[in-house]
């Protein structure tokens, strides 16, 4: 708070007496010093400007994301509440706090709904529940985040098109929702609109969610059930399954992602392996086959992570390199052009490699990095990338930590790319069809403005050749009655 309430004083007392030519916009200012209470903020700002994530998810339309402080980030749409917001035409652009509580400690976006869980072991829901995927005992929709039932013993969720599982610290596995194909796995293929136990076993570690649903016990052993169209089970046949079977007889299986129609695993040696539908080379394996059994996805021992969209899919290795295949036509898998699809892990290059975690949606991923940073990459026509527009992202791009105060609800799409910059960043004023009057200014942490310039089209260039070490910064936009629209932070390497 003392570090805002310095921000706020030194934007309205500390405004520095700095020339811009208009000629060459370039900065001919004056040399200050810093103190360190200023170097402090400088610092601070830095840090949280993008590092500040945990973990994340995403969906086709709605994405998800856990602050290091516990706090919970929603955006995009909000047709059924899915962002606890009571306004359905509420749509979020960028992340958005979501109440006050500092809790939260995983999260998982499903079709139009949303679960989160608590470190207090608690398991809470929000959104869509026609097939009551809430698991709140009634099949209707819920604008705000409510407590599933009274247990205290959650571990682990997953969210899909229409039923959620989960398990709780006792090993046990439960189910909800829709299950026409006997998603939830409990025999039948009656909806559950509260949660139901799946058999009586004891030693379930994790499960996913996707078209059909897949989990590992604790023996390392896999097991699937659900919708089986293209084989996405594993079982080497095409029948649906209302109660778990064991695909194969291995039982050194580390980690699972169920996608559209495919599916995703690895092994504890470290194998990649894949099966399912693969008409976009999603499975990995060099053809366009489908596979109804598990195959290895080429002979390296070094997949760490992965995770299966509708029909693309990505992963990272131990040394941190990210790899995307499948189809590519919104540059979901990476390969930074709009090239149709890939069959073999394509290294995406213009990544660096400290990735850690991936979540893919209908068409697009989000990437959690080592620093606490955080990427969108593909599809974004719902704003599920949050970084402020609908344009497709064929490069991962940041999505910046939201600070108080900053609105994201403009009837103009602003976006200003690339983030951080160096020689040059744009302005975009995406949907306006006017902007004949605004301009910007440039803020540094100490409130001077170290820049202005008028803005009389859609996009607008601010070029940065003689600018260096600037830091971060923050950029106002105002409309010609000198408004205030929106406030972003850049960093101006």
């Amino acid at each position: 708070m003392i570090m805002l309430a310095a921000l706020s004083y030194f934007n309205e007392s500390l405004k520095s007496n700095i020339m811009l030519s208009k000629k060459t916009k370039t900065l001919v200012n004056k040399t200050f010093s810093c103190p360190l209470i200023y170097m402090l903020f400088l610092f601070t700002s830095f840090s949280t400007s993008g590092q500040c994530w945990t973990t994340m998810s995403t969906s086709d339309t709605n994405s998800g994301a856990i602050k290091t402080d516990g706090t919970l980030w929603l955006w995009g749409p909000n047709q059924y509440g899915q962002l606890s917001e009571s306004t359905s035409t509420a749509r979020r652009k960028i992340p958005f706090k979501v109440g006050t509580a500092t809790n939260w400690k995983s999260v998982s976006i499903g079709h139009y709904y949303t679960v989160v869980l608590k470190t207090d072991g608690t398991l809470w829901s929000c959104g869509d529940s026609s097939y009551g995927q809430l698991g709140l005992g009634v099949p209707a929709p819920t604008v705000s985040l409510t407590q599933i039932g009274t247990a205290t013993n959650w571990k682990t969720v997953s969210a899909s098109e229409g039923n959620t599982s989960a398990i709780k610290t006792d090993g046990t596995l439960w189910s909800w929702g829709y299950n026409g194909n006997g998603a939830l796995g409990d025999g039948t293929i009656v909806n559950k609109s509260s949660p139901v136990q799946i058999g009586s076993a004891t030693n379930w570690k994790l499960v996913s969610n996707g078209g059909a649903v897949s989990a590992i016990k604790t023996d390392g052993t896999l097991w699937s059930w659900g919708y089986n169209g293209h084989g996405v089970i594993g079982d080497g046949t095409l029948v649906n399954k209302s109660s778990p079977v064991q695909i194969g007889t291995a039982t050194n299986w580390k980690s699972i992602s169920v996608g559209g129609t495919h599916t995703l695993a690895i092994k504890t040696d470290g194998t990649l392996w894949g099966w399912g539908e693969n008409t976009h080379g999603e499975l990995g394996d060099g053809t366009l086959v489908n596979k109804t059994s598990p195959v290895q996805i080429g002979s390296e021992t070094s997949w760490q992570s992965i995770s299966a969209g509708t029909d693309n899919s990505m992963a990272i290795k131990t040394d941190g390199t990210l790899w995307g295949w499948g189809n590519n036509a919104q540059g979901q898998s990476g390969q930074g052009t709009s090239v149709t699809s890939v069959s073999i892990p394509t290294l995406i290059n213009n990544s660096s490699n400290n990735n850690q975690l991936i979540d893919s949606g209908a068409i697009h991923n989000l990437i959690l990095k080592t620093d606490g940073s955080l990427y969108g990459l593909g599809w974004n026509q719902a704003y599920q990338l949050g970084d402020n527009t609908t344009n497709t992202r064929f490069v991962p791009t940041i999505i910046i930590c939201s600070p108080l105060g900053i609105n994201d609800n403009n009837t103009v799409d602003f976006s200003i790319y690339p983030n951080p910059a160096k020689d040059h960043f744009t302005i975009d004023c995406g949907n306006s069809n006017n902007v004949i009057g605004y301009h910007i200014e440039i803020i540094n942490t100490l409130g001077q403005v170290i820049f202005n310039q008028p803005i009389n089209t859609q996009q607008s260039t601010v070029e940065l050749n003689s600018w260096s070490n600037i830091g971060m910064c923050f950029v106002k936009i105002f409309d010609a009655q000198n408004n205030v629209l929106t406030t972003r932070k850049i960093l101006l390497q």
